[in-house]
């Protein structure tokens, strides 16, 4: 029983992954390149997409344009870490958005090839 709690708590997805969505209520998701940031309290991932997309807002369920969105871990597949990519320098990264948008796009270009 314990291993089975413990098999069942397994997530594929850490913060700072590169990721691509495989599985969404939005088809123009899936195949998206995106950066995990964190988990969140109810159990998905917030995630910072390649490119705007549609969707609702969470709380009131208002139309959006947005890159962040937020996903279940078995919706996503990793493909990278940002540590592989860019090593030491992962810590500065935060909160910039723009490399983010940057750091997607090469990802996707790489996984393409």
């Amino acid at each position: 029983m314990r291993g089975e709690r413990q098999e069942l708590c397994t997530l594929k997805c850490k913060p700072g992954d590169l990721v691509r969505v495989i599985v969404s209520t939005n088809p123009e998701l899936v195949g998206a390149i995106a950066l995990v940031e964190g988990l969140r309290t109810d159990g998905r991932w917030n995630v910072y997409l390649d490119r705007a997309a549609f969707g609702f807002n969470f709380r009131d369920k208002r139309p959006v344009i947005t890159h962040e969105f937020c996903f279940r871990d078995s919706s996503l597949e990793p493909i990278g870490h940002l540590s592989d990519l860019y090593g030491s320098q992962v810590n500065h990264l935060a909160g910039d958005r723009h490399l983010y948008r940057q750091i997607c796009s090469e990802a996707e270009q790489a996984v393409r090839e």
